[in-house]
């Protein structure tokens, strides 16, 4: 029998009826049985007094059902984010599997949780397995983040900024250091340059690997000399994470390099490359992302590329308005409100007529 009761592959579930709780976990504890995927969106948006029945019967629970459990409700998450499974992701963090504290660490990530930031922090120095500081160390990137947008206090901020440069210095295995360095990369630290410099200088793949994700996560232009000619590194774990760092600081040099990696033998670099030219843009972005949509036959490579000819579009009618903005300000004798009146949707559908216009085709057949 399979670990897993859940398909991803199956038609979409309705969401069902509402199951007394009780039943959920007694199919769940029934180890002799599959649980019915149905089962799983009741444990979605739990109330408090079902988080406790489902406390108490965690550890009856054989450890491979509930690592298959999370794998499972990660999966139906992927598919529908209205869903919640954060209370039993928080139960997962307490979990004596490594395997299940790093799946509740993973999907705790999309909640506002700053009350785990302690927690995450406590994970992070005394977890005894170093996959789960690993995790630890990436779940706490979100909340520089926050800091440097001042959605988190200062205070906390510095704690997470200190914590993380304390491990990045520190002791611990290559794994959890070169986490610690990538969630660093959000952060506006006047010492993170060096880190990341010194990183990348090592010549070992690993830490230039987390060197380049650091570097997309500054979006700062100093990076574009050591981007660009990693594009064509040997290791395919390094040209992915150029071409998705040469997107996230919009390295426009970059463009003709990226085009050419849409060919990779690496469906990775391949799908970064793809991300990267739609957040650049170009002349020749479009067409050679529906030249690529037009050549593959994988499921995912075509969805994945469909959202990225879609964020194209988006950002070049963004860049496009914010130009017609600029202009309306600062030239109001040429361009003035009449003028802009007579440019609407139907002229900016005109604009990426011409190059849509086989790939259009092709996506309605």
């Amino acid at each position: 029998m399979s670990n897993h009761d859940f398909d991803p592959d199956l038609p979409d579930l309705p969401a069902p009826k509402k199951i007394p709780f009780a039943d959920a976990l007694a199919a769940l504890l029934d180890v002799d049985n599959p649980l019915p995927p149905r089962y799983l969106y009741r444990f979605s948006d739990l109330e408090p007094e079902e988080i406790r029945d489902l406390h108490k019967i965690w550890g009856q629970i054989p450890a491979w059902r509930r690592k298959a459990l999370m794998e499972d409700l990660a999966l139906l998450f992927g598919d529908d984010y209205l869903l919640s499974f954060e209370a039993i992701c928080r139960i997962g963090l307490k979990d004596p599997e490594a395997a299940i504290r790093v799946l509740s660490l993973s999907g705790l990530l999309e909640y506002e949780v700053e009350d785990l930031i302690p927690v995450f922090l406590n994970l992070l120095v005394t977890d005894s397995q170093a996959e789960v500081r690993a995790a630890a160390a990436s779940a706490l990137g979100k909340y520089i983040y926050e800091g440097e947008i001042e959605e988190l206090k200062p205070k906390s901020l510095r704690l997470i900024e200190e914590r993380l440069l304390s491990v990045l210095k520190g002791s611990d295995t290559p794994l959890v250091r070169r986490r610690a360095l990538e969630s660093m990369g959000y952060s506006s630290r006047k010492e993170l340059p060096t880190l990341i410099e010194s990183a990348f200088n090592t010549q070992e793949n690993e830490w230039m690997a987390s060197a380049l994700f650091a570097m997309g996560r500054t979006c700062d232009k100093r990076w574009q000399e050591h981007v660009v000619p990693m594009l064509n590194h040997v290791q395919p774990a390094i040209r992915m994470e150029a071409a998705r760092a040469a997107g996230e600081i919009e390295i426009a040099a970059a463009g003709e390099q990226l085009i050419e990696l849409l060919e990779d033998d690496n469906a990775e670099v391949r799908m970064a490359a793809a991300w990267s030219l739609s957040q650049i843009g170009g002349e020749d972005a479009q067409e050679a992302l529906n030249l690529m949509f037009k050549s593959t036959d994988d499921p995912e490579e075509i969805e994945f590329i469909e959202a990225a000819i879609d964020n194209l579009i988006f950002n070049q009618s963004v860049q496009f308005y914010s130009i017609m903005d600029f202009d309306r300000d600062n030239d109001d004798e040429d361009f003035d409100d009449d003028d802009f009146d007579e440019f609407d949707d139907g002229d900016l559908e005109d604009y990426y007529e011409n190059d849509e216009e086989d790939f259009d085709e092709d996506y309605e057949d």
